[in-house]
Order: C-alpha cells, then sequence, then structure tokens
C-alpha cells in the first residue's frame, strides 16, 4: 500500500541512512526508479553544500534523539534540479526498543512556496503602493497648503492697493480728479492678479492634459516685442528693458499666446530679481535649425546647487535678504512646460550677484520633429564654472543638443562681460 502513494516520497532508511524501500511518490518527486536508488545513501537528495557540512548524519541524530526530525528546505532530484521539500523523519524501533531504521516522508512544496512568495511579494508590493500613496497625498497635501499660503500672500498685496484707493476716494481722501494719477499704479495690479489667476489655470492645464495648442507659423520677433510691450509698464524708475530684434525672420509653428506668455514670464522674473535696477535685454536671433529668444538681466543670480529644482512646481529659491519680492513658482515650471509643448526647451546661465540669462529654443519653422527630438534636452548651465553662452555661441541649434561640459569647445568660458 504505502509503495502505491504518490503524493509524498515514503522512503524506509537504515541506521546509517541507507535507503531500503522506495514507493511510486518517490519516484514521482525525485525521478529515480527503485533498482537505481535503493541501497544508495540518502544524502544523495542533498545539495553539496549540506552534504559537506555533514547535515544528513545531524538529521539522523536529531531523529533518534527527539523522536523526530521536521523541516522545509532545497533538495536535489536525479537531473540535478532542485525543489522545495517539506521533509519529516522519524525513528523505527524493534520489539525491543532498538533502533532499526528511520522513515522519512518528503512532500513537494515548491508549487506552494512559490504560490506564498508570490502572495507575500504581491501583499508587500500592496503595502509598499499604499505606503507610497499615504506619503504621496501627505506631499501634496503640504504642497497644497502651502500653495494656497503662497498666493494669499502674493495676492494679499495687489488687493491692498486697490483696497486702499478705493477706500482713499470713498472716504473722499483721494479726489476723483487725482483719479488718473494713481490709475496706472491700479490697472497695474489688476494685471498682477490676472497673470497670477492665468498662471494657476495653465498649469492645472497642463497637468490634466486639457491645455490645446493654437499652432500657426509666427515671427519670434513679434513674439518677443508683444511680451516686451506687455511688461514695460512693470519697470522701477532704475530699469530699462531692450530689446534686439534680428534682422531676418525667426519664423517657428507655435500657439502666440503661449509663446508671448513664456517670454512674458521670463521678463517678469528678469524685473523681479533685478530689484537694483539695470538692463534688461530681450534678443531674438535665429541660426541654423533654431530660433532664439533669450532675456538678459543684471539681477541677483541663481546659486549653483538651485539649479536641479530651478523649474519644479512651486518651487521659490530666494535669498533671505529678497524674501519681499513677489512670485508663486509657477512661471518658471509654466514656462519650460510650455516651451516642451511646442518641441522646444530653455536653456539657463547665471552668476550669484552678476546676473542671469534665460534662452527660449525653438525650432524653426519648416526642421522635421526628427531633427528636434535629438536637440532637445533641457540644458542647465550651472553658475560660475561651467561654460555659458556667449552673444553667438547659440549659432547653430544642432549645438543646443549636445552636452555642454566645462572641457567642451561648443561655447567659451562665461564672464559676467558676456552673459
Amino acid at each position: 500500500m504505502i509503495e502505491s502513494v504518490t503524493d509524498c516520497a515514503i522512503v524506509i532508511l537504515s541506521r546509517e541512512g541507507l535507503i531500503r524501500s522506495w514507493n511510486a511518490g518517490a519516484e514521482r518527486i525525485n525521478g529515480y526508479r527503485s533498482d537505481e536508488i535503493i541501497g544508495c545513501h540518502f544524502s544523495v537528495f542533498y545539495p553539496e553544500s549540506d552534504r559537506l557540512a555533514n547535515k544528513p548524519r545531524r538529521e539522523l541524530v536529531v531523529a533518534a534523539r527527539d523522536g523526530r526530525f521536521e523541516e522545509e528546505g532545497l533538495r536535489v532530484r536525479r537531473d540535478g534540479s532542485s525543489f522545495w521539500a517539506h521533509v519529516a523523519i522519524t525513528p523505527v524501533f524493534g520489539p525491543h526498543g532498538a533502533l532499526r531504521g528511520f522513515c522519512k516522508v518528503v512532500r513537494d512544496m515548491t508549487e506552494v512556496r512559490l504560490e506564498q512568495e508570490l502572495r507575500s511579494k504581491a501583499e508587500k508590493e500592496e503595502t509598499k503602493q499604499a505606503q507610497h500613496q499615504a506619503e504621496r497625498m501627505e506631499e501634496l497635501e503640504q504642497v497644497k497648503t502651502d500653495f494656497l499660503t503662497l498666493v494669499s500672500h502674493e495676492m494679499r498685496g495687489p488687493v491692498a492697493v486697490l483696497g486702499g484707493y478705493l477706500s482713499m476716494l470713498d472716504d473722499g481722501t483721494l479726489d476723483p480728479s487725482d483719479l488718473k494719477q494713481v490709475l496706472p499704479t491700479m490697472t497695474s495690479k489688476v494685471r498682477e492678479m490676472e497673470a497670477m489667476a492665468v498662471r494657476i489655470l495653465e498649469t492645472a492645464g497642463l497637468q490634466d492634459s486639457r491645455l490645446e495648442l493654437s499652432r500657426r507659423e509666427i515671427d519670434c520677433r513679434d513674439i518677443a516685442a508683444a511680451a516686451v510691450e506687455v511688461k514695460r509698464s512693470q519697470l522701477n524708475a532704475n530699469q530699462r528693458l531692450e530689446l534686439d530684434l534680428a534682422e531676418d525672420s525667426a519664423m517657428v509653428v507655435g500657439d502666440r499666446y503661449r509663446l508671448e506668455t513664456v517670454v512674458a514670464n521670463l521678463i517678469d522674473n528678469a524685473i523681479k530679481y533685478s530689484p537694483s535696477g539695470g538692463a534688461i535685454a530681450v534678443r531674438v536671433w535665429a541660426s541654423g535649425d533654431g530660433a532664439f529668444i533669450s532675456v538678459t538681466d543684471q539681477g541677483i543670480g541663481i546659486d549653483a546647487d538651485v539649479f536641479p529644482h530651478l523649474f519644479d512646481r512651486y518651487s521659490r529659491f530666494v535669498p533671505s535678504q529678497y524674501k519681499e519680492i513677489p512670485g508663486t513658482g509657477l512661471g518658471l515650471h509654466l514656462s519650460r512646460e510650455l516651451a516642451r509643448r511646442h518641441g522646444g526647451d530653455i536653456l539657463v546661465e547665471s552668476f550669484r550677484g552678476i546676473g542671469s540669462r534665460f534662452t527660449l529654443v525653438l525650432r524653426r519653422a519648416g526642421d522635421s520633429a526628427s531633427t528636434m527630438g535629438r536637440q532637445r534636452g533641457g540644458k542647465q548651465l550651472c553658475s560660475g564654472d561651467h561654460p555659458g553662452l556667449g552673444d553667438h555661441s547659440l549659432g547653430g541649434f544642432g549645438s543646443c543638443g549636445q552636452d555642454l561640459e566645462p572641457s567642451s569647445t561648443l561655447v567659451g568660458q562665461v564672464t559676467p562681460a558676456n552673459l
């Protein structure tokens, strides 16, 4: 009857561990016929490392001493393959209590163990995902809180100015005949709030893919001129805005409104981060298969360690002495995402205390998308010891897609003079 059992191996061993009987289950699990295995030592079923460690012998000693040995572990089949086994060894005693041998029962637990491992892996993955989701939700909640705090702070300024003038009109402090003098300031504050609302809505549209581009052929010179015109009213008394347009057209295919938004955001940053004044230069040129619009300021500059997160959503990196500079941390994020939606990107150069230059890079109208695909890359040139983009270093758009390392011969070293 034992010989016919097939779901487990039932093997009778001598006191020394030699195989004395072999059933159908043992043949199915281990792969040996009875005439091949009877008389062999049962250590043949163990990995070599276990045999060298004398593990089979120790199992028999434990079984004889404790009345039973039981474990799960790797065993070896006739063909050399391994399987996961549940092993139980019990001693067999004669009529007078003398040890006659052992009965070894082996079950193949490979599939059960695999199922357990898969289930454990799935449970760990679910736990990991749940933990990640919880952390993500906590992070998003913090981002939302920080953003609402930031927006409420930024809105408070223009709202206070507008509210102050309206209150003065209401109580007669400001004569209606003097309204014309304060109207530019009030208009500027309204535009600030409008720009903030637009940035929030555009960023939300980018996140859920609702943003659609109305593409048509347009000259980058017109884009830059329109953005400059909008931003002139925001200059302080010590700032001047210069526009340098190429003689030849710099045609691209894109959404004029969104591209004007990008350039306006870059100019807006240049104005805000140049509190001591100076020139803000907007330049347009085309070369090779690229069209470029750069905005250069003589402001506070950017620290090198900020560059990896410069375009992160809601990120603002303002030195403590300039904390009063307004901003939501959306302008650069939105600008880069809009540039990339047009198949382009934004290059950055900066020197702390010297100034910054942001360059919008676009594909010229008529150039292949495959070429542009190789030339994109969001290169960010850190301040100080990295190569810069001098007045003519972006002569060919093909150059822009290469890795700009200090050893590159593509461009010369950035200096305050050529920034």
